[in-house]
């Protein structure tokens, strides 16, 4: 289990300010309508992760690799701040 989290956490290191830097510029010149931000955003993230994951095995399996990227994804996005915005 130990192995596992430092993993997903060593590899969300890795994953989350590309996928931010990549959602960034999604968002500046509006190429995505705001309500298809967020899950763009993780897609893109999933998308990064899997090529990730099979250019360096070593870093672990596609699946762990999909969830941080759809946590790099989420954060990108600003999903939970939109969240917070519409109560």
């Amino acid at each position: 289990m130990e192995k596992a989290i430092n993993e997903i956490l060593g590899t969300g290191i890795i994953i989350s300010p590309i996928v931010i830097i990549l959602v960034e510029v999604m968002k500046k010149p509006n190429l995505i309508p705001s309500k298809w931000l967020a899950p763009s955003a993780c897609f893109v993230g999933i998308l990064f992760a899997v090529v990730l994951s099979l250019t360096y095995p070593d870093l672990g399996s596609w699946q762990q690799l999909a969830m941080s990227g759809i946590v790099a994804g989420a954060i990108a996005s600003g999903i939970y701040t939109q969240t917070n915005l519409k109560k």
